[in-house]
């Protein structure tokens, strides 16, 4: 559906999901998610958030790591959820992988 209409409108999209389920561990709960998608409707980049704040938050700890995506005309683009951004390794970790672009 999203990669149907970043592909219909040319452009490229940051959507915000939950994951239905840990495909290892189905009764487990979801991950919270960032997805990358280009214009031409392909996911690019997948970010689960890495450390919930599990006092308040049910999501699963996120297992893909920080990931740089060659974006729009040639940025590198990486993405961090929310709180995430609070701790400055994550943010470094994207930036020494070369990101230009935190979102």
């Amino acid at each position: 559906m999203f990669g149907e209409a970043c592909k219909e409108a040319g452009v490229w999209g940051i959507f915000s999901l939950t994951r239905d389920q840990h495909e290892d561990h189905p009764k487990k709960n979801p991950y919270n998610m960032f997805v990358l998608i280009k214009d031409q409707g392909e996911i690019v980049q997948k970010y689960c958030k890495l450390l919930p704040w599990t006092l308040i938050e049910g999501w699963m700890l996120g297992n893909l790591g920080t990931i740089v995506t060659e974006g729009p005309k040639g940025m590198k683009i990486s993405m961090i959820i929310c709180k995430n951004g609070n701790y400055p390794e994550i943010r470094r970790d994207c930036a020494m992988k070369g990101a230009e672009l935190i979102i």
